[in-house]
């Protein structure tokens, strides 16, 4: 992974690996929900969209 300066730093490299666990913590709530124990389908869950809001709120403090 190549570490690239844009108008805001290094950020934007953080938040997109930030984005891709928190779209594979969904993912793997989504898809296990048959073979997994509720409780590890709700904490993914919980974590994945715990991270999004999280981005979201970042990106809208920072405008």
């Amino acid at each position: 992974m190549e570490w690239k300066w844009n108008r805001s730093g290094m950020k934007m490299d953080w938040l997109k690996a930030l984005m891709w666990i928190a779209a594979i913590c969904v993912f793997v709530a989504m898809v296990g929900e048959r073979f997994l124990p509720q409780i590890v389908v709700a904490t993914l869950a919980f974590v994945g969209i715990a991270i999004l809001v999280v981005i979201v709120v970042f990106l809208m403090d920072e405008g």
